[in-house]
């Protein structure tokens, strides 16, 4: 049988910090209801123009200052978000999968080009959930482990180590216990 990998407090802020920089691939029910959103907007904009032209004289240079004042508070509150990442904040507890899930669709990402989104989420007893990231477990792994393979590594019944959120309750990392052991100090 082979040696488990150790896990330490450093490595598991190290993959919270990795699952914060990847961000959450949307399920494509929220994808679509997303896109929806945006059609609609379109349209109202467009139908609009045509109502009232001048309306669009002051329009642009307004989404323009929007979207700079935006993207950078975006990029702040990830930033500040990393740094604040510490155990204290988080609990390890022993969790059995009682349902993995995968779903893929394809994604438009361009006028004549599609990419395929794949979902992968694991189901725990007493009702956490935890969507794993493109890629995890990259201070142990190299290559790291892709989400594919950690969703086909898991079976209903087996024991994960969940690392949680102590105020959201949010699942933010899980290690397998027949791959990693758990060392608190």
């Amino acid at each position: 049988m082979a040696q488990k990998i150790r896990v330490t407090p450093r490595d598991v802020e190290a993959d919270i910090i990795n699952g914060i920089k990847q961000g959450k691939k949307q399920s494509k029910a929220s994808y679509r209801r997303e896109r929806i959103g945006l059609f609609i907007a379109a349209c109202l904009l467009v139908i609009i123009e045509f109502i009232y032209p001048p309306f669009f004289l002051w329009l642009l240079p307004a989404l323009i200052a929007f979207l700079l004042v935006l993207l950078p508070i975006a990029y702040i509150r990830q930033r500040r978000r990393i740094q604040r990442v510490t155990m204290g904040d988080y609990t390890v507890q022993r969790a059995i999968v009682s349902q993995t899930a995968h779903e893929e669709y394809w994604e438009k990402s361009g006028r004549r080009h599609s990419r395929l989104v794949e979902f992968y989420t694991l189901s725990f007893e007493g009702g956490a959930t935890w969507q794993i990231p493109e890629e995890g477990y990259r201070w142990c792994m190299k290559p790291p482990a892709t989400a594919r393979v950690i969703y086909e590594s898991a079976h209903r019944g087996d024991e994960f180590f969940l690392v949680t959120h102590k105020e959201s309750g949010e699942v933010a990392v899980a290690y397998h216990a027949a791959l990693f052991d758990w060392c608190a100090g």
